[in-house]
């Protein structure tokens, strides 16, 4: 039966969870035919030739090079058969049956739209996973803010959408399910946009080409979050700025950019300080190797203020 869900994982060196990921969904999607595309980004740990020998119906894309997130989940999708695609990250992975909910749930929206799930923590707990778009005054917020209140205020704003369906601005790409005509009409996601902040760019352009995000509470999945990095602190703090500083180039312009990077550089020379402090007094390291972390982006972006 030919499929109407194609699922595409995207996986650079993280063999066990995309196992992990393509189990989850044969053990628990029984009713609705779907197909599943692995694009492995040039992983060295493997997995291509562990997914073929073990589930010969997986369609495996290898990448000689890691070309991003957003250029592998387009590769996927241009390569799917399915009406509909479903990205899933490779740390995330069903806990029940949620395709034919999903399917019901593209019938009630009013035209085009994109769909997002609940994404539980392993604990069982809520994971913020839909938002608003940023603002300059959104950002600038972080700086006063920790890492732990930024993320109960989002859960909090998630909480309280508790319709079957609710409109959203946008929705992280661990899970982000669409209509493959409505994916490529609006371009895909953007490659230049190598990771960080590319479902935020495709959530926009897609709203300004009328299909807009949708959360839907009501079904869930476990997303675990970072399995795919590989990165030091600096280094993920490093991608995940790059990836929001060209999203605001792009959408707000050069000097609104300019002005990002400043409230970064401040944000984690705070940070930096207060951390490297509160470990001294606790005696604790991993307090310490975050804040100097912090410290070190801090100059990192002030050494390339207009880069």
């Amino acid at each position: 039966m030919p499929a109407v869900v194609s699922i595409i994982i995207v996986t650079w060196n993280t063999r066990d969870l995309t196992l992990a990921a393509v189990e989850s969904v044969i053990k628990h999607e029984v009713s609705v035919p779907y197909e599943i595309l692995v694009v492995d980004n040039a992983s060295s740990d493997g997995t291509a030739d562990l997914l073929r020998s073990r589930y010969p119906d997986v369609r495996v894309l290898e990448n000689r090079e890691n070309v991003g997130f957003a250029n592998a989940n387009n590769i996927g999708v241009k390569a799917a058969n399915g009406e509909f695609v479903l990205l899933l990250n490779s740390d995330a992975y069903l806990i029940e049956e949620i395709l034919p909910e999903c399917l019901s749930l593209f019938q009630r929206m009013p035209g085009a739209g994109i769909l997002a799930l609940r994404l539980n923590n392993s604990d069982g707990s809520l994971q913020p996973g839909v938002f608003r778009f940023p603002t300059l005054f959104s950002a600038f917020t972080e700086i006063f803010h920790t890492t732990s209140g930024i993320t109960r205020d989002m859960t909090r704003f998630q909480l309280n959408l508790d319709k079957a369906l609710n409109r959203v601005d946008w929705a992280t790409g661990a899970f982000l399910m669409v209509r493959k005509t409505d994916y490529l009409r609006v371009g895909g996601m953007d490659e230049s946009i190598f990771m960080y902040a590319e479902d935020i760019d495709f959530c926009r352009r897609s709203l300004s080409q009328g299909i807009p995000c949708f959360y839907a509470p009501g079904k869930s999945l476990v997303h675990l979050g970072g399995g795919s990095q590989g990165k030091s602190i600096q280094q993920t703090l490093l991608l995940t700025d790059n990836g929001r500083m060209a999203y605001w180039k792009k959408w707000h312009g050069p000097f609104s950019s300019l002005l990002l990077r400043k409230n970064f550089i401040l944000r984690s020379l705070i940070r930096g300080i207060v951390l490297v402090g509160y470990s001294q007094l606790q005696r604790n390291p991993l307090v310490e190797l975050k804040g100097k972390a912090h410290l070190r982006h801090a100059l990192y972006l002030l050494r390339h203020l207009h880069g």
